[in-house]
């Protein structure tokens, strides 16, 4: 699904982007917009194939059931690593802070870099 144009980020990341991504394996999970540190129910959970030459993302079930609404999610680019190159993912968010939709849209606009 393509980005709506007009899409702008509504939360200032700048004391929190390029975050970085430490993985090892196949999947990682990482902190959501401007939340300090990991938080379980409000964390990217970010899956790669075994080669990475795609990923996917998504959230804990909590965040679609108990918080927020209206949930569209866009894999902006994805760089995968190489032997010079760490990998690189540039990720948007476009959200309701509240169920059904009741409160104000959301747009994070984030950039993750590999440790």
């Amino acid at each position: 699904m393509p980005i709506p144009s007009g899409y702008v980020s509504t939360v200032d990341l700048s004391l929190y982007s390029p975050k970085i991504a430490a993985y090892s394996n196949i999947s990682l999970e990482i902190a959501f917009a401007d939340l300090p540190n990991t938080v379980h129910d409000q964390a990217y959970f970010i899956t790669a194939n075994p080669s990475y030459s795609f990923i996917t993302y998504d959230f804990a079930h909590v965040m679609y059931s108990t918080q927020f609404s209206n949930f569209s999610r866009y894999i902006v680019s994805y760089i995968p690593a190489t032997v010079t190159q760490k990998a690189s993912f540039h990720l948007m968010t476009k959200y309701n802070t509240l169920l059904a939709g009741a409160g104000n849209d959301r747009i994070v606009d984030e950039y993750l870099v590999q440790l």
